[in-house]
């Protein structure tokens, strides 16, 4: 599903820049927390969910790489990318340990499931709020 995800940003791109495609790409994972939570636990739904996460992870792997040239400028790329990256990193170490002792503790996976959509939420808030009114690249002030 992620090569899915590549061919839609492949026929998009040319009419859709990489802060709207990063938008839907970060509205895909609540999506799926969503269905994971409300549609019944069926295999044609579970498999429309993991679907959906597959083409939103498939656009935000290349959003991830495209966003800072083109919000921000070329200048210091790895640098600009390796800050980004770092929480990511960090959230991903710690992410299994948190949603295993969530589910633990309330002895329902759907707790977990909320916790991730509000993971989800809020990290697509915070992209949005982080790329809309911004017309261009926008000088670093990196040296």
């Amino acid at each position: 599903m992620q090569v899915g995800g590549r061919l839609v940003w492949m026929l998009f791109r040319a009419r859709l820049d990489v802060r709207t495609m990063g938008v839907v790409a970060l509205a895909s994972f609540p999506a799926t927390l969503l269905g994971m939570l409300l549609l019944p636990h069926r295999a044609v739904w579970l498999g429309a969910a993991v679907a959906v996460f597959g083409l939103g992870n498939g656009v935000m792997t290349i959003v991830r790489g495209t966003a800072v040239p083109e919000l921000i400028g070329p200048a210091n790329y790895g640098a600009i990318n390796g800050a980004l990256a770092f929480p990511m990193m960090i959230a991903r170490t710690f992410a299994p340990v948190a949603a295993a002792a969530i589910w633990f503790h309330a002895g329902n996976p759907g707790w977990m499931l909320g916790a991730l959509l509000g993971c989800a939420l809020l990290g697509g808030f915070g992209f949005a709020l982080a790329v809309t009114g911004r017309p261009g690249p926008v000088r670093s002030a990196c040296p």
